[in-house]
């Protein structure tokens, strides 16, 4: 019959062919899937049995390897090329990748997966973006008089300020709560001349992990922020600096607020003026960060060009921000509308 000739005439192809399959299946169960089921039922049994021929194997075959190793990289260098080994081989974004695709997994939890994404952040950031900025801080006359000193942190709430002479500028010391408490203590004035620590300054360029480290080698708390004139643009703590990889920290000083977006009854979002680009991205918002600016009432001023005014508006990634208060040339509050829908939800 007709099937007969045909096994005849190509018996040995057939052959090849069956025995190719047959010894490729054999492999795959016997050498790869069985393996590989024993190993995960009896990890540690298996690992102990394995460990001195594997070692062995590993110590014998290093002697080529090195060998061959060697001889790559020369002729690489021959012909001027680099070697693969010294190139990344996982860049950031994909490790940020596996991150997002672990937690989605189950692997991460999500507060693991919010640290690791945060210290990812951490090296790329600049004091500048996280400094509490110049209109906002809570600085202390050296003028001011003795008996009015400690009214002044009790109503302040905060146990560090900066001490300036003539105006914020001219940033003179740091005055620390225990040291008014001490000087009360053993009877005398609390002179801010006298009680007042050195500040510390650090250019607005500086990468906050470059910081860190010089902040904890100084031991030092409170940096005060300057720009390439030597004018003061804020100033930045330890705490500020690890919020960037922990998230918030509030501790029972701190007043409570109710965040950087506020949604009213109507459903009208208002967002403090204040709040920088890279939260609100955390948000939901889409907005971006630029050269020029990296807080909202910076995306403002770059749209509008002039001075604001309480009532003007812009139009960015879909919204409609109208300035909502105006505080000596400061933008404070800035309302949010997303055009052709309704707020985001996100933010609820």
């Amino acid at each position: 019959s007709i099937p007969i000739a045909f096994i005849q005439n190509h018996s040995e192809t057939i052959s090849v062919g069956a025995v190719v399959v047959i010894i490729s299946f054999g492999l795959l169960v016997i050498g790869e899937l069985v393996p590989k089921s024993l190993a995960l039922s009896h990890p540690e049994r298996i690992a102990c049995l394995s460990a001195t021929p594997l070692d062995l194997m590993a110590r014998v075959s290093g002697i080529f390897v090195k060998i061959l190793t060697a001889s790559t990289r020369f002729v690489l260098r021959l012909l001027g090329q680099k070697d693969a080994r010294e190139r990344a081989f996982v860049s950031e974004e994909e490790l940020k990748y596996f991150i997002s695709e672990g937690r989605d997994m189950g692997i991460f939890e999500e507060t693991e997966a919010s640290l690791l994404h945060g210290i990812f952040e951490f090296a790329d950031t600049t004091v500048r973006e996280v400094m509490v900025a110049k209109p906002n801080l809570c600085a202390i006359d050296i003028k001011t008089p003795p008996e009015d000193v400690l009214k002044f942190i009790v109503d302040s709430g905060f146990s560090r300020y900066p001490v300036f002479s003539k105006d914020i500028d001219h940033v003179s010391g740091i005055l620390f709560n225990k040291d008014v408490l001490r000087a009360i203590d053993e009877g005398e004035e609390p002179r801010l001349s006298k009680i007042m620590r050195d500040a510390y300054f650090v250019p607005d360029s500086i990468m906050i992990s470059k910081l860190l480290r010089e902040m904890q080698r100084r031991k030092v708390h409170m940096a005060i922020v300057v720009d390439e004139h030597g004018t003061v643009d804020g100033l930045v703590t330890i705490e500020d600096i690890l919020e960037e990889i922990v998230g918030e920290i509030e501790d029972e000083y701190d007043i409570e607020k109710g965040g950087l977006v506020e949604r009213l009854s109507d459903g009208t979002l208002v967002i403090d003026a204040s709040a920088s680009l890279r939260d609100l991205e955390a948000q939901g918002f889409p907005f971006e960060e630029s050269d020029e600016y990296n807080t909202l009432a910076g995306l403002m001023l770059a749209k509008l060009q002039r001075l604001p005014r309480g009532g003007e508006f812009v139009i960015d990634k879909g919204y409609r921000l109208t300035i909502v208060d105006v505080e000596d040339k400061r933008i404070v509050r800035i309302k949010a509308e997303l055009l052709g829908g309704e707020a985001k939800k996100t933010t609820e």
